[in-house]
């Protein structure tokens, strides 16, 4: 599974995040953190499964990412930067420096590479 945020990848079936949310929030009663952290924990219980391994998800929510836990976003989470260029959260030492110090979303929204 890839999760990309900011620019859109070329991809035949993209799952949206942002419009997932909405069948969350309707079956939590429409309170968006408990539906966030319903559609995270499905996506971070599923992603070994043989039928989520070639799905590409896309959001420019970076609210529902912060509820990734590091580790997951570290293997899970992408940006296209200007040239195209796929890059993995965990394999760019810019992203992982701020990491440190941000939540998943500020990491992702605070680099210029996302929507430049």
């Amino acid at each position: 599974m890839r999760i990309y945020f900011g620019r859109l990848p070329e991809h035949d079936e993209i799952v949206y995040l942002d419009s997932m949310i909405l069948s969350c929030l309707i079956a939590e009663e429409y309170k968006f953190n408990n539906a966030v952290d319903a559609m995270v924990k499905h996506l971070m219980t599923n992603w070994d499964d043989n039928d989520f391994k070639d799905v590409v998800c896309h959001t420019l929510n970076p609210l529902i990412i912060n509820y990734f836990t590091d580790d997951f976003a570290k293997e899970y989470m992408w940006m296209i930067d200007e040239d195209g260029n796929h890059i993995k959260m965990g394999d760019d030492e810019h992203m992982m420096n701020k990491l440190d110090c941000l939540g998943v979303g500020e990491v992702m929204c605070d680099d210029y590479r996302s929507f430049t």
